[in-house]
């Protein structure tokens, strides 16, 4: 179940979902427990991410903030823009998102060069991200609107941590680089799924499975949304490395031993 931009929920669980929505509120709005989460996971994303892309040097920060030489800066710039051309939202007003976003980087990133692992760099870019963290934590609210009370956090924080965002995808989740791989894990993880849901609905092949899942598939009385979800759940529990080797196994390119366990 779900709407244009995100899922809710799974069609199997549409009962307890349905029961979820009847929660006092409007019909389409987030409860103020789902703003908080959502503007969690967003300063989560802009700045830990931003973190960790630059130490790997893959989102070249130091760049993005010269003063002096704003070639990388607008190349960001307009790849943003090129990848939010409906221009609504938080999107209707470039000159505000340049502005947000060059109050955070030009503004207050403290480092001139890429990264080495220096101590006084380690210590800088903590300084930087505390800062951040501790910005967009306190910038947050509460207010009372008809009657409810609603998450409250300034127009400005929400453009800066919207392009802070931007920086991921665009140096990283947009990459050339990553696309191949990514095209790939689709393949393993879509052809995994057609094995197990095949296998799921053949009792000849349930030893496919491991005694948790296999209980859950015979007692989902054929229901295959159960069945379903029960598969997307083995699959989803699996690391990259046992999604391979799996893939690998039940289409017969690596048989290995046959006694080694990749999932339990």
């Amino acid at each position: 179940m779900s709407n244009k931009a995100k899922w809710g929920a799974y069609g199997s669980e549409s009962k307890d979902f349905e029961f979820a929505v009847e929660l006092p509120g409007k019909p389409q709005e987030c409860t103020l427990e789902a703003q908080l989460m959502d503007w969690a996971d967003d300063i989560t994303y802009s700045v830990h991410d931003l973190d960790d892309f630059y130490r790997a040097h893959k989102i070249p920060l130091h760049l993005l903030a010269d003063r002096k030489y704003d070639q990388e800066r607008q190349s960001f710039l307009d790849a943003v823009f090129e990848r939010h051309p409906e221009r609504k939202g938080i999107w209707k007003d470039p000159d505000s998102l340049r502005e947000a976003f060059n109050e955070v980087m030009v503004g207050l990133f403290p480092l001139a060069n890429s990264y080495e692992g220096t101590w006084q760099e380690r210590a800088h870019l903590r300084e930087f991200t505390s800062h951040l963290i501790g910005r967009y934590v306190g910038g947050t609210g509460l207010r009372s609107k008809d009657g409810r009370c609603q998450l409250n956090v300034s127009e400005d924080l929400k453009l800066e941590v919207a392009m802070l965002k931007e920086l991921t995808w665009i140096y990283v989740i947009e990459a050339t680089s990553l696309h191949s791989q990514q095209f790939g894990q689709r393949q393993v993880i879509r052809k995994l799924f057609e094995i197990y849901w095949e296998a799921a609905r053949n009792p000849a092949h349930k030893a496919l499975f491991t005694p948790y899942y296999r209980k859950s598939i015979e007692e989902s009385g054929g229901d295959e949304k159960r069945i379903k979800r029960t598969v997307i759940d083995l699959i989803a529990g699996m690391t990259e490395a046992q999604a391979l080797a799996m893939h690998s196994r039940l289409t017969g390119v690596s048989v290995g031993s046959g006694l080694d366990e990749i999932v339990r």
